[in-house]
């Protein structure tokens, strides 16, 4: 899987002693590198933020405030502090980050980071199914894919971006997806929803977070009403 990491760190040699890891982990992976935040950046080109909190050496916190723009544009990326700044640590949290690498042990704790969480978060966040659709092979992300439809002789896949018809049996689309199941919900026999994507339960429908409007069953009922209740806690 190519994954888009961004490092801004201050510290040239120590930046491309980074991304010499980052790339020997994650060969196929797009890795960037800024030494301060006077570019333009892109955040939503990126799934994975190293950041230095002290670019400058005074005391700004230019990390804390890039991180606070990142979760302002997007409550999905992965942010990575990475400081010798141990004091900061607890101040940080604020910016929900996703784990902190102290500089002065960062080989081990990198190593750490990707064997205990972070692949195995990254293979469960990047998860997809591959489909054939007009003559070609199309990897979709399940975490794109807001509901599954089940119709006589197709499936329906609506994502983010676009609708799909494909002709296969809906119990082949749940073979395929369920090392992943936890992500979703079947509300009745021939449509199953992204947890995510439900907004709140009216009498016997879900209401999605785009507006549309499913039939739960009674069979299904009492699970989606739970269902609903802990997305909400």
């Amino acid at each position: 899987m190519q994954y888009k990491i961004l490092i801004l760190e201050d510290d040239e040699y120590f930046a491309l002693e980074l991304k010499s890891i980052l790339f020997n982990h994650y060969p196929n992976s797009q890795i960037d590198v800024y030494h301060n935040i006077n570019h333009e950046i892109n955040i939503s080109l990126y799934d994975i933020f190293f950041l230095d909190v002290d670019l400058s050496g005074n005391d700004d916190k230019e990390g804390f405030c890039f991180a606070e723009e990142i979760n302002i544009i997007s409550d999905d990326k992965m942010i990575i502090f990475v400081t010798s700044h141990t004091d900061l640590w607890k101040e940080g949290y604020y910016y929900r980050p996703y784990w902190y690498i102290d500089k002065s042990h960062y080989k081990e704790e990198l190593n750490e980071l990707f064997h205990r969480r972070l692949d195995n978060d990254l293979k469960k966040k990047y998860a997809y199914i591959y489909i054939e659709y007009d003559n070609e092979v199309i990897n979709i992300l399940l975490k794109d894919i807001i509901y599954i439809e089940n119709q006589r002789n197709h499936v329906n896949i609506y994502t983010l971006n676009r609708e799909l018809k494909k002709y296969m049996p809906f119990k082949s689309v749940l073979k395929d997806i369920e090392d992943n199941m936890n992500l979703f919900i079947q509300i009745n026999s021939g449509i199953i929803v992204s947890k995510k994507h439900i907004n709140f339960l009216k009498n016997n429908d879900i209401v999605l977070d785009n507006g549309v409007i499913l039939p739960v069953s009674r069979r299904h009922k009492k699970e989606v009403k739970s269902c609903v209740s802990r997305l909400k806690e």
